[in-house]
Formats: structure tokens, C-alpha cells, sequence
């Protein structure tokens, strides 16, 4: 952990192209909605650099060591992995 207390939070390849996808996807009907969508799963997941674990675990992924945890944001399911903590 940093000395300010944050976590640092990253985006994969995959989840950069899933957001594409959604606001793509969500733009067809209005660029605002997907505008808002995006940025408010972006401010989501940002989030999670002050408490990683601030989400529940995602209890459909059956993996007895996972960091897996889910969120919802409007009718998105949002799956985050949190890596173990430095101090741990």
C-alpha cells in the first residue's frame, strides 16, 4: 500500500474494450446515457482505490482463493479482481 493509503487501481485490455462496448453499444440510442453510464461505472471502479474489498464477492465464480468481487452499475454487472494486499 502507497503511504497515502490508496490502492492502485488498474484497468485490463479487456475491460477497457468492454466499457467501449457498453457505451458503443448504449450511444445507439442516446450519446448521453452512454456518456453517464461509462463514467459513472469509471467512477465506480475508481473507488476502489481507497477500500478494495468494498464490494462484495461475486458468489457465481466458485474459486475458493478468488479476489473476485461484483458490483452493479445501472443493469451492468461489474466484475473486479483485487490482487492480495503488499502487506499481506
Amino acid at each position: 500500500m502507497k503511504k497515502s493509503g490508496r490502492y492502485k487501481v488498474t484497468w485490463d485490455i479487456k475491460a477497457r474494450f468492454s466499457l467501449l462496448e457498453i457505451c458503443d453499444y448504449i450511444s445507439k440510442e442516446s450519446l448521453q446515457a452512454a456518456k453517464r453510464v461509462g463514467l459513472k461505472i469509471v467512477k465506480t471502479t475508481k473507488s476502489l482505490h481507497k477500500n478494495p474489498e468494498r464490494f462484495a464477492k461475486e458468489h457465481y465464480i466458485e474459486i475458493e482463493t478468488s479476489n473476485i468481487r461484483s458490483v452493479v452499475v445501472w443493469s451492468y454487472n461489474c466484475l473486479l479482481y483485487t490482487s492480495p494486499s503488499p502487506r499481506d
